[in-house]
């Protein structure tokens, strides 16, 4: 049977107890461990799951033999929140300042979804994937520091545009109450659980990458009226913007959802993502996936009856 020695380095300092204790704390909570000694902790054979466990259990905690892990506990939310602000002002204010009063608002939230979408995606990827403190790929792996950095840059967004609805639009239930529902799922998964990021990242890329096209497609939908090129773009655009959405939101996005809900009631979350979290943000994605088929239906149906008013007219 094999030992973890984890109290081998003699006299250790206060800095060195923190990290035990926590690994002691995991274990007795795992309900792994059964005998412990001065020199060594003694588990069940299945201490390979564990290990892989205890890895992500210390000082924000990753291991990295090659270099000091920087420290990105820290909320970034606040430098986000004023990027976005300027990026806000800067289409109300000067790349959309000839529009109409009433278009200007919208366009403006155009470009902020412009400057988080892609990035996100990006960042996202980068984050679960390629990075040097790339999490196990787990539904329940602990959140690294950089996944809570796209956490921080996704909820500034979420929290000017949502801002950008009530004032402006504050009839848009469907789109509001999607808004409200992303946050809570990102702060709680950020904040309170820890846990979890990769998977609800994934998510956020699946929803992102038809951003570009959304918002080209919208931004030729407020000028169409005005403009003959945004109306021949808005025209050209539409069936392949609703067809790409249709299948991201509604094929890719509801089976990612399924293999994570198939996950965590076989246990997969048991001791680091808690019943409520996985439960909660289980059907608050579900139903934003329901609010986004519901929105790109309506836009379908909009799309088939101008079509037939049009072969009527021909």
């Amino acid at each position: 049977m094999n030992h973890l020695h984890l109290l081998d380095t003699p006299s250790p300092s206060p800095s060195h107890l923190l990290p035990t204790c926590r690994v002691y704390h995991f274990l007795a909570r795992s309900g792994k461990l059964w005998s412990t000694s001065d020199k060594s902790i003694r588990v069940l054979p299945d201490e390979d799951a564990i290990t892989n466990k205890i890895d992500h259990i210390s000082y924000g905690g990753f291991r990295n033999n090659t270099m000091e892990i920087p420290n990105l506990g820290g909320s970034l939310i606040p430098i986000f929140f004023l990027m976005y602000i300027f990026v806000y002002l800067l289409g109300y204010l000067i790349i959309f300042k000839t529009w109409d009063t009433k278009k200007k608002p919208d366009a403006s939230s155009c470009l902020i979804s412009l400057a988080h979408g892609t990035p996100a995606v990006i960042l996202s990827i980068y984050a679960n994937f390629l990075h040097t403190q790339t999490p196990n790929h787990h539904f329940d792996s602990q959140n690294t520091p950089f996944q809570t950095l796209v956490f921080d840059l996704s909820i500034a967004y979420f929290i000017i545009d949502t801002t950008h609805y009530l004032i402006f639009i504050p009839n848009d239930h469907l789109f509001i109450a999607h808004h409200i529902a992303v946050l809570y799922v990102f702060i709680t998964c950020r904040y309170v659980v820890g846990y979890g990021g990769f998977a609800i990242l994934l998510l956020l890329t699946l929803a992102e990458v038809t951003s570009p096209l959304q918002n080209m497609w919208s931004l030729a939908r407020y000028r169409k009226d005005e403009v003959e090129a945004a109306a021949r773009l808005y025209g050209g655009l539409s069936p392949y913007f609703y067809g790409f959405y249709t299948v991201v939101r509604g094929v890719l996005g509801p089976l990612f959802v399924y293999r994570m809900v198939v996950f965590y009631l076989k246990g997969g979350g048991d001791g680091v993502v808690p019943v409520w979290a996985w439960v909660s943000w289980m059907v608050v994605i579900v139903c934003a996936i329901l609010a986004s088929m519901m929105w790109v239906s309506c836009l379908w149906l909009n799309y088939f009856k101008e079509r037939s008013k049009i072969k009527k007219l021909s």
